[in-house]
């Protein structure tokens, strides 16, 4: 090889080097980048959700369903950017309307929903109470909708799998043992009822039953349960693996 030749070679090298040696760098800026970008994103979508809200409040033909639409959508957007005050305001007033005229002959989605979302929210919070009690209210009107309409089944169990996860949560937060413990035992409990649920109405290694697994699993883990908790994660494991769902198990 010639001189010029082993000049290039070494260039060569070195600006392969330098590619890859930067590529964390690199991803990192690029990560960044798009973070911010989501930022600005989700800035701008709530101004012009805003403004097309109070728009709508002010105009006196606006069909009152529409209003309570879009200031459940702002709702979200406070809670995506963790403006947790302002998406509590919001969605409390939103769910106080839907109650108000809540329809107990026919199945009433939108009801449920705000319901589901002030309790995630209050989750997020970690006001434990609030959420329970969010959620039980999902629960009590999917019970007396499931004795007119069976078909609705399903909802008990992600009611009881909503129920099971918040009582879990609630019960790492405290440093008492037997206190954890009693939360972990009503989550427990929660979970295996929504299992049976999800077995009922889905059939038996359904995607539902394997996220319910995983939080049992969760539960069973820190109550010290080892026996129980590796068979309950070898089962959520197996439903994932049949449903090719990739996901990063809990330790």
């Amino acid at each position: 090889m010639g001189p010029r030749l082993a000049i290039l070679a070494v260039v060569g090298i070195l600006y392969v080097w330098i590619i890859v040696a930067t590529i964390p760098l690199r991803r990192a800026i690029v990560e960044e980048q798009d973070m911010n970008d989501y930022y600005k994103n989700l800035d701008r979508e709530v101004y012009i959700v805003e403004q097309n809200y109070v728009a709508m409040k002010d105009n006196p033909s606006t069909d009152p369903e529409d209003l309570l639409d879009k200031e459940e959508k702002l709702a979200m957007l406070y809670w995506e950017k963790r403006d947790f005050p302002n998406a509590i305001k919001l969605i409390q007033d939103v769910a106080k309307k839907r109650n108000d005229k809540l329809d107990l002959s026919n199945y009433d989605e939108k009801w449920a929903q705000s319901q589901l979302r002030l309790a995630g929210i209050y989750r997020d919070i970690t006001n434990w109470n609030a959420s329970k009690i969010a959620y039980e209210a999902v629960l009590g009107y999917d019970q007396a909708m499931v004795a007119k309409h069976p078909e609705y089944e399903e909802k008990l169990a992600r009611d009881y799998n909503n129920l099971g996860l918040v009582l879990y949560m609630e019960a790492c937060g405290h440093e008492k043992k037997s206190d954890r413990i009693a939360l972990m035992k009503q989550s427990a409990e929660k979970l295996e009822k929504a299992l049976e649920l999800w077995r009922k109405t889905k059939g038996e290694n359904s995607f539902f039953e394997g996220n319910t697994l995983w939080n049992l699993y969760l539960v069973q883990r820190d109550m010290g349960l080892k026996r129980e908790a590796q068979a309950t994660k070898l089962k959520a494991m197996s439903i994932d693996k049949k449903s090719d769902r990739k996901a990063v198990a809990p330790l």
